[in-house]
Order: C-alpha cells, then sequence, then structure tokens
C-alpha cells in the first residue's frame, strides 16, 4: 500500500512501486484509521510505503491491520534505489494495472 499526500511524493513512490515490477493500493490520508487499515488487511498487502509527514497515520494503520505490514519511509526507501531497480525480463505475469476499490457499509 502506498500513503502519501499528493505531490511530488506520491509520483515519486507510485514510479518506485512500478520500477519494482510491483502493485499498489493507494490509501488517502482523510480515511479514517480503521477503514485505511480493513483495505491494507483485505488486499494482502505486505509493505506500507508512507511518507514521513504520515508516520503516526503508517503506525496506526499497520497496528489495526491484520496483514502484518512492514513500515518502509520513502525517505528511507530513496536511499536504497539500487537495491531495487535493476535489468528484469519481462514475462507475462507481470502486474500492469490493478484498481481496488473498498465499498463503504
Amino acid at each position: 500500500c502506498v500513503l502519501v499526500d499528493p505531490g511530488v511524493d506520491a509520483v515519486i513512490a507510485l514510479l518506485a512501486v512500478l520500477l519494482t515490477r510491483s502493485c499498489y493500493v493507494a490509501l488517502d490520508s482523510s480515511f479514517a484509521v480503521d477503514r485505511l487499515a480493513f483495505m491494507a488487511s483485505d488486499c494482502g498487502a505486505g509493505v506500507l510505503l508512507f511518507g514521513p509527514e504520515l508516520q503516526g497515520l503508517a503506525e496506526k494503520v499497520a497496528s489495526k491491520s491484520k496483514s502484518g505490514l512492514r513500515l518502509l519511509d520513502t525517505k528511507k526507501a530513496a536511499l536504497c534505489e539500487d537495491r531495487f531497480v535493476g535489468d528484469l525480463p519481462s514475462v507475462n505475469e507481470d502486474p500492469f494495472f490493478i484498481i481496488y476499490t473498498s465499498v463503504s457499509r
């Protein structure tokens, strides 16, 4: 999951996710913590990539999520760029675009 406010950091975070051939669920920081935690659990997310200004919210979401989220700050992730970017062979099973919808009850 990606939890960043709209802006340059959001674009960079989403590009980084795509460069690592991952998929993401964008989380809106204006949603309630319980809803964000449900979305993270429901989609089976393993990592929550968050902007440093949202660390407190990210920690709350991770503590309520049932998917065992690992927290990853965008600023710290940027320092590890050489570990993730490389020449990966393209295969037919590569994810391209996934839309996750959450229904309010």
